[in-house]
């Protein structure tokens, strides 16, 4: 009995070792595929991006129409080549655990804008209606990955799209409320396409297999699209749940959790899109660059309140939402001057009589008044304050004294068109 005990013992010893010795294997091959995916994915990718970034000076150059549809063609097939390349690099990526999710603000209105264009040209050349059912009061600024969870809209729309060959796809856009910074966005994409069978929707999901090869060999694709989509929202805690109906269409659909930035309603995606062009074609790139100066200061000062307040506000600025801009602007000026009182007596000096001021030259006092109106067109307030507060140091005739007691009231505001006027 011993004798037998101990040759099963050496037995079972030598096929734990064995079997460890396959997956050991097996994951070193799994990483050599997953390296070698995603050294070729970024090796292809270089020469597609050049090859369309030529290709776009040409349909920006010429004007030949025989040209100009070349053009196109090779347009269409290098995205349709990179979207290709993309899935692989992801799959291969997230196949290594490389891939991360990366959370930053966006404006709701905007990516629901660029999914609709990103799309509406597949749908419209195929002859099928896009329609987009997105709730006005979602809310207007949220925090997440933005990148990716556009990507699987993307993918859910182009494969919605693929299928169907009449009829409509739609975009469904709703939330409900988790907490005070977090809501729960509820997406669903609604097809009249072919549908699927129930045995074959489980297949969706598996890297690199198409369901019924045969009846849709004419569609492109890798088979990568929902198995990416799926474990990017494996990695954000949903999933994707399909219903379909074999022959009369599909619905896809998928729960995230996002935090709100702000919870004024977003209204007509549209809409809130235009507005936020309109800002952006706006010559408004220095009230964002005084009020990041302004975070940064008053976070090293240890103003937390302003510094908050200011930092939101950059935000707003960036992402071109307007309301915020209207109504929070205001209270963020009288914040900073309730802080310019409070420290007023840090800063006070004794001023000299007229008398004992130190004079200054004509030519000089012309380049102060005209550094001060290139400091106004830049609504740049805390050096305006500083040079202000220096001219009042010197000797000045009366009509120079009233002029720039004038422009201090207005700057104490401030009042920005009527210091332009004043400086004029």
């Amino acid at each position: 009995m011993a004798t037998f005990l101990d040759a099963m013992t050496q037995e079972l010893t030598q096929s734990n070792k064995d079997l460890k010795d396959m997956a050991e294997r097996a994951k070193a091959a799994n990483r050599a595929k997953s390296d070698f995916l995603s050294n070729m994915s970024h090796e292809i990718r270089t020469p597609i991006n050049a090859i369309l970034g030529m290709d776009e000076m040409i349909l920006r150059e010429c004007t030949d129409d025989t040209i100009r549809n070349y053009a196109e063609n090779i347009r269409t097939a290098g995205n349709t080549l990179l979207g290709l390349i993309n899935d692989i690099l992801d799959f291969s990526k997230i196949e290594a655990g490389k891939l991360e999710l990366i959370p930053a603000e966006y404006a709701t209105s905007s990516i629901l804008n660029d999914l609709v264009n990103m799309i509406s040209n597949r749908a419209k050349n195929k002859g099928i209606q896009l329609i987009v059912k997105a709730v006005k009061d979602l809310p207007s600024m949220l925090y997440g990955d933005e990148l990716r969870l556009r990507q699987i809209i993307t993918n859910i729309l182009t494969n919605a799209v693929k299928y169907t060959d009449q009829g409509s796809v739609t975009l469904s856009v709703d939330w409900e409320k988790l907490s005070d910074d977090e809501i729960i966005v509820k997406v669903a994409v609604t097809d009249t396409g072919i549908g699927i069978k129930d045995e074959d929707i489980h297949k969706l999901f598996r890297a690199f297999e198409r369901i019924e090869e045969e009846r849709n060999r004419t569609v492109e694709g890798t088979g990568l699209g929902m198995n990416i989509t799926q474990k990017l929202l494996s990695m954000m805690g949903s999933h994707l749940e399909v219903t379909s109906t074999y022959g009369e269409g599909s619905c896809f659909s998928f729960k995230v959790k996002q935090k709100v930035l702000n919870w004024s309603a977003m209204g007509t995606y549209e809409e809130a899109y235009r507005r936020q062009r309109f800002f952006a074609n706006c010559e408004c790139d220095n009230y964002t660059t005084k009020v990041h100066a302004l975070k940064s200061t008053a976070r090293v000062a240890g103003l937390n309140e302003l510094s908050e307040r200011a930092r939101r506000l950059e935000d707003a600025g960036n992402n071109g939402y307007l309301d915020e801009l209207t109504a929070d602007t205001p209270v963020l000026l009288a914040l900073c001057q309730d802080y310019a009182k409070a420290l007023a007596p840090l800063t006070e000096k004794s001023e000299p009589d007229e008398e004992n001021k130190a004079a200054i030259s004509d030519a000089e006092l012309k380049e102060a008044w005209e550094t001060i109106g290139d400091i106004i067109q830049t609504f740049d307030y805390d050096n305006l304050m500083y040079l202000l507060g220096e001219l009042a140091g010197y000797k000045l005739e009366e009509k120079d004294r009233q002029k720039l007691q004038l422009l201090q009231e207005a700057a104490q505001v401030p009042d920005w068109e009527r210091l332009k006027e004043l400086i004029k």
